[in-house]
């Protein structure tokens, strides 16, 4: 999650929750978009299993955009979807949401750009998902970050449909629904979290049947006292389970992890020892396991990764002694932000890779994982926005 007010250059936060999205045909379309490969050279290895890599040394392609920003990746083998615009604030006031009121579908194997959409007008910023035969957008349009509605295309005939708008407005001193979305063959799950007064929170888990249009509430829980996070689209959530944590806001050490089975239709409640503060960024892999950061404190050395079956959480634990926050899994690599260094773990070889952007691109602030393939977001020369990616298993990572 990101903390939008403030898009940028900050590092994605715990608690805010996705953006944004919907579609009034063709949007702005965007300039300068090429890829650029680069020749592989070296890797140093250091002890234990870990090497530090530089990205210029590694075989990469490159998106460039002319001006402005870009953020919210998501992708279907060689699609990838993200938005861009111009970044500027929508108001001289922070915080604010920032402009990122266009979304792009772009082929990683032609090179280029294949169709482009714009939020409809007063819309400030706009997310879309992606799979084999529909794509979701959601879009905002205030500070709240309150989902005003989603539409999905279908991929075949190109029809657009509204699916879901915003049912629940707070009222003053409440907070701001909060939406993570998956989709999965011709349904979209919703992770959907609403903030009430009184310290009273709910979670609600729907799913959208796109075919025929149908809703069903699949979950709904109330919390006193506790606060809920949802992971990325798609990194808490797969075919098969959803993820959501809470804790209690006046005793951070108390925290649960809910892990909902959609086959089964049933939800079961993880109590987290002290040693796991607010289930850092859980995440669920393509293979079912969920991966989740063992925090201490800021830096702490005993940080580390904990990796266990869906079935067997914390009971079966593969351990990487490395402390990153914002992760993305695949069912073959792990990877996520340090301070400074983008972190992969090959989970096949156990090898953990520290890799160093700063002489391929002047700053980062967003990473995406898609199977073996890392996307980097970030200003790639003279503050331009762009988007690097690379074949992590090719480069030897």
């Amino acid at each position: 999650m990101r903390n939008i007010a403030g898009y940028r250059k900050l590092t994605v936060s715990i608690l805010i929750v996705f953006l944004f999205l919907s579609l009034s045909g063709c949007g702005k379309h965007i300039k300068n978009i090429k890829p650029t490969p680069h020749s592989k050279k070296s890797v140093t290895s250091t002890s234990n299993n870990i090497a530090k890599v530089n990205l210029s040394d590694c075989v990469y392609s490159r998106i460039n955009y002319s001006s402005g920003d870009i953020g919210f990746l998501n992708s279907y083998k060689d699609l990838l979807i993200f938005s861009y615009g111009s970044g500027k604030p929508v108001k001289s006031t922070p915080p604010c949401l920032t402009y990122l009121n266009h979304i792009a579908l772009y082929d990683t194997s032609k090179k280029s750009v294949i169709a482009t959409y714009s939020a409809d007008k007063g819309y400030t910023q706009i997310l879309g998902v992606i799979n084999e035969d529909w794509i979701a957008l959601e879009e905002y349009n205030n500070e709240e970050c309150i989902p005003q509605r989603i539409y999905v295309i279908n991929r075949k005939t190109n029809r657009r449909s509204l699916v879901y708008k915003v049912d629940w407005i707070p009222k003053l001193g409440e907070e701001a629904q909060k939406t993570s979305m998956f989709l999965s063959g011709d349904n979209l799950y919703l992770e959907i979290a609403k903030f009430y007064k009184n310290d009273i929170t709910e979670a609600e888990i729907r799913s959208i049947n796109l075919s025929n249009g149908s809703s069903k509430v699949l979950l709904t829980k109330k919390f006193k006292y506790y606060g809920i996070s949802f992971p990325f689209p798609n990194a808490g959530m797969n075919a098969s389970y959803i993820l959501f944590n809470c804790w209690n806001d006046y005793n951070e050490s108390e925290s649960f992890l809910y892990v909902f089975s959609i086959k089964e239709n049933r939800v079961r409640k993880i109590t987290l020892p002290d040693s796991i503060y607010k289930a850092q960024y859980p995440v669920v892999s393509s293979d079912n396991f969920v991966i989740l950061e063992k925090y201490i404190s800021v830096g702490h050395k005993d940080n580390k990764i904990i990796v266990s079956p869906v079935d067997k959480i914390l009971q079966e634990v593969t351990t990487y002694d490395v402390d990153i926050v914002n992760i993305f899994a695949s069912k073959d690599y792990i990877v996520g932000e340090a301070l400074g260094p983008i972190v992969a773990i090959n989970r096949h070889t156990g090898k953990i890779s520290l890799i160093n952007t700063k002489n391929a691109m002047e700053d980062y602030y967003e990473i995406y994982l898609s199977g073996d393939r890392l996307f980097i977001v970030g200003d790639i020369k003279d503050s331009t926005a762009g988007i690097v990616y690379l074949n992590l298993e090719k480069n030897g990572l």
